[in-house]
């Protein structure tokens, strides 16, 4: 299947953002209000701090989404982070029936965008909530429930859905990452996740969480699958967190100094760019943003940018890394 659609599309994707539009989230929102070009928006989870929403008609839907974000009109295809399982997900689910813009129909579903004039694209949005299934706070106490029928029912869908697409583009979106820069920059522990992405050709795994921005690539730890999945984190939309850079070289992650090859055993990432809050090489400081990839033809591309006015350009918002992402070849009867 080619990649139908001569005409270029782009969509942005931010996460880790509902905090009333503080920490930055206001001067993102005014930033990505420049791309009315975008088709539509992905959040990669933690939508609602700090214990997601209590029903569809919380305070919270206008005070971190309809009040801050006036001027991104686009669909907002939505999936669930940890902060909002202290809420009621089932409120964000049931809000898709009662906002025009708001998309979660369920607590993991896919999408492919023929409707947006690209058939070879597929989208994938899955709950790392349940994936893993487990949180520093207890779920059950403070809002909505993790049961462990949930993990096999999706594992089970995730697989059935990626084997059964011909796109060549899969693009997988989930709120934890695979590969981490907090803590100590290691290996986050969704091996299981990981090998379903590399046997179903996919091109990108996009997260959130880590509360910054980063692009790693990493070809199969198992040596099986051809080529290499790119890990995109978007979690810059309000409040970004201290990282540790030092682990994080720009390069092959084994050359850090901090990073054991027992904690990341057979695998090799290589990480291409890496933002974090505050300046301290080799990471480059950031004040908030968002990931903005285009479709062309058979090119995809990923831009990060930031909150902050381009001197050079003029704009209120100036691009602070773009990468093209080759993609994997794949074909589903194999």
């Amino acid at each position: 299947l080619a990649l139908a659609g001569s005409q270029p599309l782009s969509f942005m994707v931010v996460g880790d953002w509902g905090r009333d539009g503080a920490f930055y989230q206001r001067q993102v929102a005014t930033a990505m209000s420049h791309f009315g070009e975008s088709a539509f928006v992905v959040t990669t989870g933690d939508n609602f701090y700090q214990r997601g929403v209590r029903s569809i008609s919380d305070r919270k839907w206008e005070t971190s989404f309809e009040r801050i974000y006036p001027d991104v009109p686009q669909r907002w295809y939505a999936v669930l982070g940890n902060h909002d399982y202290g809420g009621s997900v089932e409120a964000q689910i049931a809000k898709s029936f009662h906002h025009s813009q708001w998309r979660m129909p369920d607590y993991w579903f896919d999408m492919r965008l023929d409707a947006y004039g690209h058939p070879g694209v597929h989208l994938f949005f899955i709950n790392t909530v349940v994936w893993r299934g487990r949180e520093k706070f207890p779920y059950s106490f403070l809002g909505s429930r993790v049961r462990k029928s949930d993990q096999r029912k999706q594992r089970e869908w995730l697989q059935s859905r990626l084997a059964g697409s011909n796109a060549p583009i899969k693009i997988v979106f989930g709120h934890h990452p695979v590969y981490s820069v907090r803590t100590q920059g290691s290996y986050y522990g969704m091996a299981d996740l990981d090998a379903l992405l590399f046997d179903n050709g996919v091109t990108a795994y996009v997260n959130g969480h880590d509360h910054c921005m980063y692009h790693i690539s990493a070809p199969d730890w198992r040596g099986r699958a051809a080529g290499s999945i790119h890990y995109i984190c978007s979690g810059a939309g309000s409040q970004m967190r201290p990282v540790y850079p030092a682990c994080i070289p720009r390069g092959p992650l084994a050359q850090s100094s901090c990073i054991s090859p027992e904690t990341l055993g057979p695998r090799e990432p290589f990480w291409h760019a890496f933002f974090t809050e505050r300046p301290a090489e080799p990471a480059i400081d950031l004040q908030g943003g968002f990931a903005l990839f285009n479709v062309h033809d058979r090119i995809l591309t990923v831009s990060f940018v930031e909150a902050v006015p381009d001197q050079a350009t003029g704009q209120p918002w100036r691009v602070r890394y773009s990468a093209r992402l080759p993609i994997r070849a794949f074909d589903p009867a194999a």
